[in-house]
């Protein structure tokens, strides 16, 4: 990023490559067509052709765009914030930097000790541990060290996979210092330290994921909400965080998770630039920080605590969901703030809906050259724009789809399992109706089934859209609904009924459900919290982290440890069941530091893989 503020014009500009603000409705003409920049003229005189394709509406000279064609209005956001979110994602994935001879008259000054190691001879280790070489160019023989970065000199280098298995297996911070009798600001560095290794691990491995070619790729991505306990019994207000997550249906591979939190930032530091800036006199996405959540911006913003919502049927969780979406003043966030909430006392909240487009730029990007891509997104309007703005050329090409899957997920085990008997029962019934179906296979009576029920959509919630309810629940998702929401309604455009049903009966939230379900499960710090009985149904869980950082260091870690150490029923990876990696990885193994001098972490004497 250069820095360089975007202006305050009709609508911001471009940036990096990335323009949000434009209709999102595929079934419209101006469908990925961006709105004007330039000021436009208005009045009797003023040509047809001069004027723009939307209207700005709203408060502060208008917040919105309102698309002449279809009627819709979408949020206009900052490119600038979406590419600054895109960025972070992306750290990881930048290459080591590569060292070569320091003389710059000699031939092997361009060349990388990784590319050219021939040229090259070991020579030995400094004091301090660097590993020095020696130039075997003719007349040149300098000698040099590669500097040891500062996190591999690391204190009791051996506990570091102890502490590593220790966290993924849910033992509490303060257990991992005993079992491992080290102190707890110990286990901290650990914990900096292997978060830094799995990074590392992690954008060797995936730095190649864009130049893959996949035929077909579905994606199933949610959120994940996280409390950050008060620190001070003065404010007992909690940090509410949100994680987004993708992952692939087939294999289960987790391609990012992301927390609308960003601990590189300073509010107080943040605050100060937009007051000389005078960003709280503009329209939110005309501001340098537009992602991020400003303190005045946050009090303002803060509503009644929400109340639970009580259980209903599917149907009426759909509409529900619509119409909380349409109550938003701004439809594709999801984190207004409440009354028992506050902003984080380090780093900066991030507002949620900037962190779902940055996920989404991150998935085009490390997806670039797949041939289909089809998102299976949960009911939520922030996801649904994200989807539509990042993906508009290639939803107008039919590369990519995104359906809505809606599933009812307080049901308890008996109603599952009754759900799924009686879906049994429902496919031998219909089977029953004609001689045709006695030979026919149980998934293709299944997709004639769902062919005929898209003839008899239901038409839920304030845009009308199509929901197939399904028909073939099963124990993991009892009961689920689906609307497809690229429908470009254009002849030619339009998938044959048997395919698109096809589409509907693949349509699930499993592979990341489980993932979430994963972090409860093996991360203490991160299990569900508890909410009290009290009326203002504070919430507080002895175990959750003070630090909101503490968050995103723990999903990253987790997601690593998720894709290439923990294996499923068939002893394989999730990285190994999508072709990113060839073998189950160990703790130990991921905590070594590959270079391309080929230094690393020393291995760890006795840490073999763990028995599953």
């Amino acid at each position: 990023m250069d820095g360089k503020g975007e202006g305050v014009g009709r609508v911001p500009p471009a940036f990096d490559g990335i323009q949000v603000n434009f209709c999102k409705n595929p079934a419209c003409g101006n469908f990925s067509v961006p709105a004007d920049e330039r000021s436009q003229r208005t009045g009797r005189g003023t040509r047809a052709g001069r004027k723009d394709r939307y209207i700005r509406s709203g408060d502060k000279g208008g917040r919105f765009l309102l698309c002449n064609n279809c009627g819709e209005s979408a949020p206009i956001k900052s490119n600038q914030g979406i590419a600054e979110e895109l960025e972070r994602m992306c750290r990881y994935l930048a290459p080591p930097i590569d060292y070569s001879c320091p003389n710059v008259t000699c031939i092997n000054h361009t060349a990388p000790i990784s590319r050219y190691r021939n040229q090259y001879k070991s020579y030995g280790t400094t004091k301090a541990g660097s590993r020095r070489f020696r130039c075997l160019a003719a007349g040149c023989g300098k000698t040099f060290s590669i500097p040891v970065e500062a996190q591999l000199r690391h204190r009791l280098p051996e506990k570091g996979a102890e502490v590593f298995r220790a966290l993924v297996c849910k033992v509490p911070i303060r257990k991992i210092s005993y079992l491992t009798r080290t102190t707890l600001p110990t286990v901290y560095g650990k914990l900096q330290f292997i978060r830094e290794q799995c990074l590392r691990f992690a954008g060797e491995h995936e730095r190649s994921l864009a130049g893959r070619t996949f035929r077909r790729l579905y994606i199933a991505i949610d959120r994940q909400d996280h409390l950050v306990n008060w620190a001070s019994a003065k404010d007992r207000r909690t940090v509410t965080l949100q994680a987004v997550a993708s992952a692939d249906c087939r294999t289960g591979f987790v391609f990012g998770v992301h927390t609308n939190y960003d601990p590189s930032l300073d509010l107080e530091s943040v605050e100060r630039d937009s007051l000389a800036l005078g960003d709280y006199d503009r329209d939110p996405a005309n501001r340098r920080h537009a992602r991020v959540w400003l303190w005045r911006e946050h009090q303002t913003a803060i509503g009644p605590v929400s109340k639970k919502a009580r259980k209903a049927k599917l149907e009426e969780q759909v509409s529900q969901a619509y119409s909380e979406a349409q109550r938003r003043e701004d439809v594709e966030a999801s984190d207004s703030p409440e009354a028992d909430t506050r902003l984080p006392g380090k780093g900066v909240l991030i507002h949620a809906e900037y962190t779902l487009y940055g996920h989404l730029y991150f998935l085009r990007q490390q997806l670039a050259s797949t041939e289909k891509l089809r998102f299976y997104c949960d009911q939520e309007s922030g996801l649904r724009a994200a989807v539509m703005a990042v993906f508009s050329d290639w939803i107008l090409e039919k590369r990519c789809d995104a359906f809505y899957v809606r599933i009812a997920k307080e049901l308890t085990n008996p109603q599952k399992l009754a759900l799924y008997n009686r879906s049994i029962a429902d496919l031998q019934e219909f089977r029953a109706k004609s001689r045709a179906y006695d030979e026919v296979g149980d998934h293709d009576l299944r997709v004639i089934k769902a062919t005929a029920d898209l003839k008899e959509l239901k038409e839920l919630g304030r845009w009308r859209d199509r929901w197939l309810i399904s028909p073939f629940p099963d124990m993991s998702e009892p009961e689920k609904a689906v609307c497809y929401l690229t429908n470009i309604k254009k002849v030619g455009f339009d998938y044959e009924d048997e395919h698109l049903a096809r589409l509907h009966l693949k349509a699930s939230l499993h592979a990341v459900d489980r993932f979430f379900a994963q972090v409860r499960r093996n991360l203490s710090q991160l299990e569900r919290p508890i909410a009290s009985a009290s009326s203002t149904r504070r919430v507080w869980y002895g175990y959750s982290p003070y630090n909101p950082a503490q968050v995103g260091l723990l999903l990253d870690i987790f997601r690593v440890w998720y894709n290439y150490v923990e294996t499923g029923k068939d002893g394989k990876t999730p990285a190994m069941r999508l072709g990113l990696a060839d073998r189950v990885y160990t703790e130990d193994e991921v905590l070594r530091h590959w270079s391309p001098t080929g230094a690393r972490v020393p291995a760890i004497r006795g840490a073999g893989k763990p028995a599953r």
